[in-house]
């Protein structure tokens, strides 16, 4: 676009071997514009509409775009992918337009993911000790890199906005309950995520002993340090279900932020914890989450049985609260599961970290979004309105509230506003509702 100038792939930080924690990248000087995206982050699969970058496990790289002169406020960008894929150098993570529209600085970066990135692999010691929730180190670093450098950018260190999209968003809102990171971000804005899917550190510890078996390499788990990236990626696909009521299940099985925090650890608690006791009182929130997340997350499979096989999975997830819940989803069993798991796993959520943080005395906005035209609110929608990019009149509308966010444009404290975009279903629980139908039903 016009005006605007980008650098891509400058290095943040380094791995000094696989599954080490990453180190801080110094910038000697700053290179002249353009240059050529870094390596993606291994992952299985790289599909072509990705881009045209290579993976690596040298992955940890990120973009700049930005209008000349300055101090201009940063926007930064963490990508979704189920906590498997993903890259900052996606086109449709192109930052010219949303650099142009908001006149501030947009950063896209990487971190590491799937086993590289997610696996609880610190009990086995040696070269493995760090590998404890190692994607949210690599996002820390580029945070502390973005800190120290991004002033010769333009940018100003003091007012930056971390932005991201589903694993992004959860990925975001649990470095409110990381202490390495205070100070690093000011706003936060959460699409299709938010204080939750943290998998508990036993769990995680499970799934880090199952690819090791899975390789075969269980009388030697440092062997991973050598294994080949394709075998590790073929364990990790025979251990990770594809399907998504069991990855997140009210005890997550699947990569995500381990609960593993305490004295030394990396986190203080669940990040919903975090913002109750007012951890985030002075970070304004942006949380925003479709009407219908998972009806672009059906695979084969979704469907239940019968109403029966519904009721028992439901059982699992809400327990002695079951038969209120079910109450709140009749009719087909498939539509029904369809909008249960959207509730539960992302708009509940939402919905609490909002009232959360509310209660603590902070300013939250709380975007519902409804359909456009034929096309449903489904999961990963918002891309095309965060980048300023926008195809209908509901993207018009979500682009002009995270605009208005960015600027500063907040409640007062202490108050949740809520916008809602696009056509809303009326038989769609509002996120009121969803308090009610969910009360005392965990949410991990």
């Amino acid at each position: 676009m016009t005006g605007v100038i980008v650098w891509r792939g400058l290095r943040f930080g380094t791995i000094p071997h696989r599954f080490a924690a990453p180190a801080l990248a110094q910038l000697d000087r700053v290179p002249a514009p353009g240059g050529e995206f870094g390596a993606a982050p291994v992952q299985p699969a790289f599909p072509p509409m990705m881009g045209d970058v290579s993976t690596s496990e040298d992955c940890l790289f990120l973009n700049i775009w930005t209008l000349p002169g300055g101090p201009r406020p940063v926007v930064v960008y963490v990508y979704g992918g189920g906590f498997e894929g993903g890259t900052g150098s996606a086109p449709w993570l192109d930052g010219s337009s949303l650099a142009a529209a908001t006149g501030a600085v947009v950063v896209t970066l990487n971190h590491r993911v799937g086993t590289l990135g997610w696996a609880q692999l610190e009990q086995y010691g040696g070269n493995l000790a760090a590998a404890s929730n190692l994607g949210l180190q690599d996002v820390v670093c580029a945070l502390r890199w973005i800190r120290e450098h991004i002033a010769r950018f333009g940018g100003d260190p003091n007012q930056v906005t971390l932005s991201g999209s589903s694993s992004g968003a959860f990925l975001a809102t649990a470095l409110l309950a990381v202490p390495e990171a205070e100070g690093l971000f000011h706003r936060l804005a959460a699409f299709s995520g938010g204080a939750s899917r943290i998998v508990s550190r036993d769990t995680a510890v499970d799934i880090g002993t199952a690819i090791v078996a899975a390789l075969g390499i269980s009388a030697d788990p440092q062997k991973l340090l050598t294994a080949s990236t394709a075998d590790i990626l073929g364990a990790e696909a025979s251990v990770i279900p594809r399907e998504i009521g069991r990855r997140n299940s009210r005890n997550p099985y699947a990569f995500g932020v381990v609960g593993d925090h305490g004295p030394g650890r990396l986190l203080v608690g669940h990040p919903l914890t975090a913002l109750e006791r007012g951890a985030a009182r002075e970070i304004p929130l942006l949380l925003a989450t479709g009407q219908h997340e998972v009806a672009t997350l059906r695979r084969p499979g979704f469907e239940p049985t019968s109403r029966e096989a519904l009721e028992e999975e439901l059982g699992e997830i809400a327990g002695p609260a079951s038969a209120q819940v079910l109450a709140a989803y009749q009719g087909d069993p498939c539509m029904a599961r369809e909008q249960l798991l959207s509730d539960y796993i992302y708009r509940l959520p939402a919905v609490r970290a909002a009232n959360a943080q509310a209660a603590a005395g902070g300013r939250v906005t709380l975007i519902d979004i409804g359909a456009a035209s034929a096309e449903r609110a489904g999961h990963g929608l918002e891309a095309s309105a965060i980048f300023a990019r926008p195809r209908n009149e509901r993207d018009d509308d979500l682009q002009r509230a995270y605009l208005a966010f960015l600027s500063g444009d907040d409640p007062g404290p202490g108050q949740v506003r809520e916008v809602r975009v696009g056509r809303l279903d009326s038989s769609v629980a509002d996120y009121a509702q969803l308090l009610e139908i969910w009360n005392g039903v965990e949410r991990p």
